[in-house]
């Protein structure tokens, strides 16, 4: 069985969460939100990575665009998750 990850599969681990308002839209209820990243923006660094996925796959912060990793580094972090 293959392991879910991401905010799919944090959704699936903590329904009650995906019930919560989620003014943004980027899978990260606005409760969380407001202590990490701007609950009005999906990317609050604007680095093209919605906050939910910055937090709970890349485990970086939502808040800015390089966290001691380059672009290409996130990159390929993304590109192995797919595979």
């Amino acid at each position: 069985m293959k392991m879910e990850t991401g905010c799919l599969g944090f959704h699936r681990k903590h329904p009650k969460l995906s019930k919560l308002i989620d003014t943004d839209g980027d899978k990260l209820p606005d409760c969380i939100e407001q202590y990490i990243s701007d609950a009005m923006l999906p990317d609050t660094d604007g680095d093209g990575l919605d906050d939910c996925y910055e937090a709970f796959v890349l485990y970086t912060s939502p808040t800015k665009t390089d966290t001691d990793e380059t672009v290409f580094q996130i990159a390929m972090k993304i590109l192995t998750r797919m595979v």
